[in-house]
């Protein structure tokens, strides 16, 4: 019940987290339908920005709505170990599910954290 009740709080973030989840969970075969980027290292790329906005996201709605806006570490620590959560379950999806035909990556993983660690940080520069 507590769910729906912090739905309307944190609706940036529950629509990132959608936009994540349909990306990384669509079959191989889907994703090479998509031509929205013709460069190298798309998929990195995507997986930085995916994880930026993500963290940007929750950083903002927890730093706005919850009584960790004056406990800066905390809310850091909080978004990180959320970011870190999605990064493996998202990449563990990849791997465990056989119908998808991906493969769940250490590189992927580290590019989550990356722009996880540029959308805390960039938050917290603009909290400041």
């Amino acid at each position: 019940m507590k769910f729906f009740v912090l739905l309307p709080r944190f609706w940036k973030t529950m629509s990132v987290l959608a936009v994540i989840l349909v990306l990384c969970l669509m079959p191989a075969r889907d994703i090479s339908k998509i031509d929205f980027l013709k460069i190298s290292y798309e998929d990195v790329i995507a997986h930085l920005l995916m994880f930026f906005g993500f963290s940007s996201m929750l950083y903002l709605d927890l730093h706005n709505n919850t009584l960790m806006a004056n406990k800066l570490q905390k809310l850091t620590f909080t978004v990180l170990a959320v970011c870190v959560f999605l990064g493996i379950a998202t990449e563990m999806l990849q791997l465990t599910l056989t119908t998808l035909n991906r493969t769940g990556s250490i590189t992927d993983f580290l590019f989550d954290m990356a722009g996880s660690g540029l959308g805390i940080t960039g938050m917290r520069l603009i909290k400041q």
